[in-house]
């Protein structure tokens, strides 16, 4: 597959690329050409076909719906599932609509093994310019990720069980040796590693203290 773009978007494509490779997910491997970016068929060679997700949820890229249903499919595919989104909240990934994560099927059984590789990192990261700032507070991908957490008690459950993989600066400096486009180290360094705390931080929030807490939002004495 070849895709074109600016060099925003190519670099936060193969950015996020390396990075997940590193961190050990299973990630569509992406390399820069001349003008484009391409990454080959992941089925190829392989006894699977690709299944978007939205012959599962249709056009619902609701994260909550989207992980009840396939939760209900394989508690093994809601866990690759959560580390799709896990990283898509870290890496600013605004366009995880259900074309652009899926499931592998058995050619000979129609069985789902697995969720696809994560693919499609293009609108991420840098793609639409550099951020307002780094601290991630207001960070609306941020939000979009406490409120499917705080609203899901098994998402919570499992994403606190899970071996989430670490990123540390040093990763990071090893993805940016490895691309070829002009980028700013440090902003997209601090970028990530505050969003990965941030992330942390809602994971091991008890749902019970933060629910007390709202509830006294605009109580006066």
């Amino acid at each position: 597959m070849y895709k074109s773009g600016n060099q925003n978007e190519y670099f936060s494509e193969l950015f996020i690329c390396r990075l997940g490779e590193k961190l050990g997910l299973d990630m569509a491997h992406y390399e820069p050409g001349d003008g484009y970016i391409r990454s080959k068929n992941f089925t190829d060679g392989t006894p699977y076909n690709f299944e978007p997700a939205s012959s599962i949820v249709g056009e619902n890229d609701d994260y909550g719906d989207c992980f009840d249903a396939i939760n209900a499919l394989s508690p093994k595919l809601a866990e690759q599932y959560l580390r799709i989104i896990w990283l898509d909240t870290i890496c600013y990934n605004m366009d995880r609509h259900t074309e652009n994560f899926g499931f592998l099927r058995d050619i000979r059984t129609g069985e789902i093994v697995s969720m696809a590789p994560n693919y499609d990192n293009n609108i991420a990261l840098i793609s639409r310019g550099y951020p307002s700032g780094t601290s991630r507070e207001h960070d609306g991908i941020i939000r979009f990720f406490r409120e499917f957490v705080q609203s899901n008690e098994t998402a919570k459950t499992m994403l606190k069980e899970m071996e989430l993989p670490v990123i540390t600066e040093a990763t990071l400096d090893e993805c940016f040796d490895e691309i070829p486009i002009e980028a700013d180290r440090d902003f997209i360094k601090a970028f990530i590693l505050n969003g990965q705390s941030a992330v942390r931080s809602i994971i091991d929030e008890d749902i019970a203290e933060t629910e007390d807490e709202e509830s006294g939002f605009g109580l006066t004495l």
